[in-house]
């Protein structure tokens, strides 16, 4: 969370963080967004030319925060396998704090409203981009550069698939079924 002294546009933005991610943008109005970040009306919209523009930038940051973690993620790890027991260590420990509820691009993509092309544009952008800090990772480990590209696809699969599937029933066990679908993806041989 932003400091208390924040301005109103971050202001906004934690309320967006934490509203959009616990709610799904659908069920979340200007209104509540301005109650949670105690800022005005007229503020909002001085930053903000509607909730859509707000929910975008929401969206945006998640994409960056989700990169820069995956980027940190990898610089720390030399092996793969041991990146993908730091990142799923790193959900066990969101979920127990009670912060992880899956996937932030996913959640925000189903919790929509009223289906717009832009969104997926924009979720689009946003998953090419991890896939790249992904394929970049692993084939700096192998250099194979199809074969990083379809171990970060695989990846990406087991991470959406089992957190979702975990948001959806809270049963811990996905974690265990993200990370060995993970290392399995990571022990398939390159295609040819």
């Amino acid at each position: 969370m932003t400091e208390e002294n924040a301005g109103p546009r971050d202001r906004l933005l934690d309320a967006a963080r934490e509203l959009f991610y616990r709610q799904g943008p659908g069920a979340v109005g200007v209104n509540e967004l301005i109650e949670a970040s105690g800022t005005h009306k007229a503020s909002f919209y001085r930053h903000f030319a509607s909730r859509d523009a707000l929910a975008l930038e929401y969206l945006r940051e998640q994409g960056r925060s989700f990169r820069a973690l995956l980027t940190k993620l990898t610089a720390r790890a030399s092996h793969a396998t041991d990146f993908v027991h730091r990142w799923v260590s790193l959900l066990k420990k969101q979920e127990r704090r009670g912060e992880f509820l899956g996937c932030p691009l996913a959640r925000f993509m189903s919790g929509l409203a009223v289906e717009d092309p832009q969104w997926a544009v924009e979720s689009r952008a946003i998953l090419d981009s991890w896939h790249n800090v992904l394929a970049g990772y692993l084939q700096s480990l192998s250099g194979n550069r199809t074969h990083a590209e379809d171990q970060a696809r695989a990846l990406i699969k087991a991470y959406q698939a089992n957190a979702q599937l975990y948001a959806i029933t809270r049963d811990r066990r996905y974690f265990t079924e993200m990370e060995a679908d993970m290392l399995a993806a990571l022990e398939k041989p390159p295609r040819e």
